[in-house]
């Protein structure tokens, strides 16, 4: 995909708390600490809304356009109330400032959204010197200096590609790695028995892992609260992109908390709150979710998804090649929880998330959790 998963993400733009970046730096990473890439994001992005106050310069003309989402559900609003009854910071979150509550800033413009493409490649498409191919598989990269790159295109048909100057891999965390493995550019043992030729031992080659981990807590309110996404809704969208199709809903509200688990002042959890704002509308990967656990009378009651998700991930996994076929799909191994200080942290986000329901904002909605029961698909 092109924009990769700017492209079909939730569109926030956070640039996170300075400490892993000066973990980096620390690490014998020069240039690489918060202060010194601030210059490099400054140069990027283009807030043009004074209220996101996580930024100091503004209409800057800068190609990332940076927005909050002209339409917010009411909800929205209510569920800032209720973080502010726990004594949560809600709005400013910035630089060492970082744990609150929040509508996110987001890549958006003209209620729609922005991605790379849309700021970079597109204003640029009449160059003579940019080509850009898609439906083309990166098979690997042409060796020595890495002076190029095999590709089968669309067709099928085998090329290579050339650089005068230098090849970016930039194919993603799960792309990149299996570019180098299929080069012959990884640990010699794991290659060996794919009957991929060595080119050079690189043992930390597709090690080292890392995925966010998270769990979905399903909350109902006692309210008609959310818009729906009505056909309505869908033509004031067309003509005026606005309104509910404009949005992510409430998923544009995120939380940061910390756990006691965690560096003081550095949040452990972002909270993703997702509102769904069709009628009646089933969701879960078992069927059981949506059969006996549905909810019974939709005109009265909202479905909410609460989601702690662990940041500061410490498990670690790996990913290997399937075979010495580029086209073979590789294997993860994630290794989740092989850390059990994931699971501890994952657990107190659930109570932190949990204790909204007892602030009277959110018991005035009479916010609950769907059903306790466990899912037959999970309770193995």
């Amino acid at each position: 995909m092109v924009s990769g998963s700017g492209g079909a993400n939730g569109m926030m733009y956070w640039r996170g708390h300075p400490e892993p970046y000066d973990q980096w730096a620390e690490l014998g990473n020069p240039g690489w600490s918060y202060e010194e890439l601030v210059p490099y994001w400054e140069r990027a992005e283009n807030p043009v809304n004074r209220n996101l106050t996580t930024f100091r310069r503004f209409d800057t003309g800068n190609p990332l356009v940076i927005d909050h989402f002209p339409h917010k559900p009411a909800f929205a609003d209510e569920i800032l109330r209720a973080a502010s009854e726990l004594g949560y910071r809600t709005g400013g979150l910035r630089e060492r400032e970082h744990t609150g509550f929040a509508v996110a800033p987001v890549l958006v413009k003209d209620g729609q959204r922005g991605t790379t493409s849309r700021y970079y490649l597109r204003p640029a498409a009449d160059r003579t010197n940019l080509r850009v191919l898609t439906k083309v598989l990166t098979r690997k990269h042409l060796h020595k200096h890495a002076y190029g790159v095999k590709a089968v295109l669309k067709n099928g048909q085998e090329v290579e590609l050339l650089a005068d100057r230098e090849v970016i891999l930039s194919a993603g965390t799960l792309g990149s790695p299996q570019i180098l493995l299929n080069s012959g550019i990884g640990p010699k043992d794991d290659l060996a028995k794919v009957g991929v030729p060595l080119f050079h031992d690189l043992p930390q080659v597709g090690r080292n892992l890392q995925n966010h981990v998270s769990i979905g807590l399903s909350v109902t309110i006692r309210d008609n609260f959310t818009e729906a996404l009505t056909l309505e809704a869908l033509n004031q969208y067309l003509r005026q992109r606005s309104g509910p199709f404009a949005s992510t809903g409430l998923t544009q509200v995120t939380a940061f908390l910390e756990t006691k688990y965690g560096k003081p002042g550095v949040p452990d959890i972002q909270a993703f709150i997702d509102g769904y704002s069709s009628y009646c509308v089933k969701h879960g990967l078992a069927e059981e979710c949506s059969g006996s656990h549905a909810i019974g009378n939709c005109s009265q009651r909202r479905r909410l998804n609460l989601r702690p998700t662990v940041v500061t991930t410490r498990s670690r996994g790996y990913m290997t090649l399937k075979s010495n076929d580029p086209l073979d799909y590789p294997l993860f191994h994630p290794n989740y929880f092989s850390d059990e200080r994931d699971m501890k942290v994952l657990i107190e986000g659930i109570k932190k998330l949990l204790e909204l329901m007892d602030t009277p904002t959110m018991k005035k909605y009479d916010m609950r959790l769907e059903d306790e029961t466990p899912i037959k698909e999970c309770a193995k």
